[in-house]
């Protein structure tokens, strides 16, 4: 029997966050670190003791290599292609209010908008994974990464298929989002949407209730995820999941002070991936995946830093010794 091992697939970044609390446009200084959907969700998956696998494309050169050696130092494996293009990156601002946090991508052009299908059949064997993981926004980097998601979501294969429709909209338009989505669904075992996602974007009902259960049944899906965080940069934020599936609606609320709230979704689907890939039920997993988000939102950076033992073994202790 294949080990549990998950695949996602999408593109990494290098992220550019100001040093100094001054806005961007005044700023001299910036740090610089790496991001990603799909990577940020299998660092989560690892720091849960899950196997896994990031692949994409990347040029060759030092900024590729600082983002495959970030991978590695987390504990996933980069399966990468090398071509043309360059590497993306975004700004981000995080800062107080009323600045708030602001995004600011530079992604065109980059080597991960022309990742294909038939460049990744000899990079990787698909029958050593039990579970494959993308988004939204890889679908929205062109025509050429919709081919390759779709293809590794198609039924031929065996593994569980999660998805998060992870809509941004300086990224896509709502209509090609929708249109996007809605090719993909049929093949999706465990789908990721805010409320904003399943109401509005695909207008699948006026609550929420009703949009899942819309979906579950049209689409045959296992599992529906719906999170939501809450709260400002250095303020308390609240973070939630709700889970549900056939006779299944779970709720789950954590609380914790927000640093940097960018890549706390990223954990919390992460951890979720993890948990159901290592058995636990979906219920147990929910509960663990909103402490990973309210832990990722209380430090700098996109990835997660906890481990397994700081999810399951929480406690109200100030100091830990």
């Amino acid at each position: 029997m294949t080990a549990a091992r998950l695949l996602t697939v999408g593109e990494a970044m290098l992220r550019l966050t100001p040093t100094l609390q001054l806005p961007f446009i005044e700023n001299s200084q910036l740090d610089v670190s790496v991001g990603g959907a799909e990577l940020n969700v299998a660092v989560a998956a690892r720091c849960m003791g899950l196997e896994a696998s990031w692949m994409s494309r990347l040029p060759r050169g030092i900024l590729s290599e600082k983002i495959t050696r970030h991978a590695r130092s987390n504990g996933v494996d980069p399966v990468i292609s090398y071509g043309e293009g360059r590497v993306g990156i975004y700004f981000a601002e995080v800062a107080v209010d009323p600045r708030g946090v602001t995004v600011t991508y530079d992604r065109d052009y980059s080597a991960a908008q022309s990742m294909g299908r038939a460049e990744f059949d000899s990079l990787i064997d698909v029958n050593q994974f039990t579970a494959v993981f993308s988004s939204g926004i890889t679908l929205a980097l062109g025509e050429s990464p919709r081919e390759l998601v779709t293809s590794l979501f198609e039924q031929k294969h065996s593994w569980r298929r999660y998805f998060e429709i992870n809509y941004r909209s300086k990224l896509a338009t709502a209509a090609d989002m929708k249109l996007w989505v809605n090719d993909i669904l049929p093949n999706v075992d465990v789908l990721f949407a805010s409320t904003h996602d399943l109401t509005e974007l695909l207008e699948l009902g006026d609550d929420l209730q009703t949009a899942v259960q819309k979906a579950i049944s049209i689409y045959q899906l296992e599992y529906v995820v719906v999170a939501d965080r809450r709260g400002k940069v250095g303020g308390v934020g609240i973070n939630t999941v709700r889970v549900f599936g056939e006779n299944l609606d779970a709720f789950h609320e954590f609380q914790g002070r927000v640093v940097d709230p960018i890549g706390a979704g990223d954990a919390g689907a992460g951890v979720f991936v993890a948990c159901i890939e290592q058995g636990l039920a979906p219920d147990q997993a929910a509960q663990y995946a909103v402490i990973a988000s309210a832990w990722t939102q209380t430090h700098a950076g996109d990835a997660a830093t906890f481990q397994r033992s700081d999810l399951i073994d929480l406690d109200d202790r100030r100091i830990r010794r």
